[in-house]
C-alpha cells in the first residue's frame, strides 16, 4: 500500500479531468490518490532528490516532474533527469532532458513542455522527446521562477525573480510588448490565465496576488495583499469563475472574478453612482452610463 510523503509536500498538481492527485517533496518521492476518495492510486519512481515541479499533460495521460533548483540535496543548478510518465503504465516514457527547474508546464495542445530553470532560462522542450527547442531569458537579471501557457498556446508567461514578468510569442519566441512590472517587489511563483485568455493572475513571494489584463498587458486594480513576507500561491477553478490563494502563514482568499462581482462591490462600498467627472477620470475611454442603478 501507499504511505504518505515522509516529510513535507513541495508540488501538487490534479489531473486534467479532476480525478487523480500527485504529490512530491523531499526525497523526490511522487505518490498518486485519487482526488476523490484520497485513496492511494499508485507511486511515480525517478527522481531522488528535493522536487516542486510537477505538471500533468492536456489529456492526463502523462506527469512531468523535475528535480528542484536547489536542496540540501544538490547543488544549484546542476542539471537533474527532467522525468515523464505514462500514467497508464505508470512507466517512465522515452523522453529524455537534463534539467533542473521550479515550476513545469505544458504547452495546451500538448506538444510542448516548460520549464523555469532559473538562471538557465526558461527552457522549452519537445513534450514527446525532450529536445530543446527554445531558451529564452538570459540576459543578466532574467532569472525564470514560473511559466505558463495562454489557453490558446499562443503566449508564454515567464514570472521572474526580480518581480517582473514577460509574455513571448510561441510561434516568434520572442517578447510580446512591454514587461509586467511595478506590482510584485519579490519573485513571481505562480502565474495562471483565465480561461479566456483575457486576464493572468500571478503571485509572489512578496504576498500579492495581482490580476492583468493580457491585452493591454496592465494591472486590474489593486493587488490582492497577504501579510508582508509571507509566500503567496493561487489556483484558479477549472471555469475560471473564482480564484483561490493560499499563504505560507496559513491565510486563505476565495475570489470572485466576475466583473458582475466586481461591480456589486464597487456600488456597495461608494453607496452610489460614479459621478461623470469621475467615470471620465477612470475609464475615460468608455460612454457614461448608471452601474449600480443596473444591478
Amino acid at each position: 500500500s501507499i504511505q504518505a510523503l515522509d516529510d513535507y509536500a513541495a508540488s501538487v498538481a490534479f489531473s486534467p479531468d479532476g480525478r487523480l492527485l500527485a504529490v512530491t517533496g523531499k526525497g523526490g518521492r511522487v505518490t498518486l490518490w485519487n482526488a476523490q476518495t484520497l485513496a492511494p492510486a499508485g507511486e511515480l519512481k525517478g527522481m531522488r532528490t528535493v522536487s516542486q515541479a510537477l505538471a500533468f499533460s492536456p489529456d492526463g495521460e502523462r506527469l512531468a516532474g523535475v528535480e528542484a533548483i536547489a536542496s540540501e540535496e544538490t547543488l544549484m543548478g546542476e542539471p537533474r533527469p527532467l522525468r515523464v510518465w505514462d500514467l497508464r503504465s505508470r512507466r517512465l516514457t522515452d523522453f529524455r532532458a537534463q534539467t533542473a527547474a521550479n515550476l513545469l508546464a505544458y504547452s495546451p495542445d500538448g506538444r510542448l513542455l516548460a520549464a523555469a530553470t532559473q538562471e538557465r532560462g526558461t527552457e522549452v522542450r519537445d513534450a514527446s522527446t525532450g529536445k530543446l527547442i527554445e531558451r529564452l531569458g538570459l540576459r543578466e537579471g532574467d532569472f525564470s521562477r514560473s511559466v505558463a501557457f495562454s489557453p490558446d498556446g499562443e503566449l508564454l508567461f515567464v514570472g521572474q525573480y526580480n518581480g517582473t514578468g514577460r509574455l513571448y510569442s510561441t510561434d516568434s519566441w520572442r517578447q510580446v510588448g512591454q514587461p509586467l512590472e511595478g506590482a510584485h517587489t519579490a519573485r513571481i511563483t505562480f502565474g495562471a490565465f483565465t480561461p479566456d485568455g483575457r486576464t493572468l493572475v500571478t503571485s509572489g513571494a512578496d504576498g500579492r496576488v495581482v490580476l492583468w489584463d493580457v491585452e493591454r498587458q496592465a494591472q486590474i486594480g489593486a493587488p490582492l495583499e497577504f501579510p508582508p513576507n509571507t509566500f503567496a500561491s493561487v489556483a484558479l477553478s477549472p471555469d475560471g469563475s473564482r480564484l483561490y490563494g493560499v499563504s505560507s502563514r496559513g491565510e486563505g482568499i476565495s475570489f470572485d472574478m466576475s466583473p458582475e462581482a466586481w461591480k456589486r462591490h464597487a456600488c456597495l462600498v461608494a453607496g452610489r453612482e460614479l459621478t461623470q467627472a469621475e467615470w471620465s477620470e477612470v475609464l475615460p475611454d468608455r460612454p457614461y452610463q448608471a452601474v449600480c442603478s443596473a444591478n
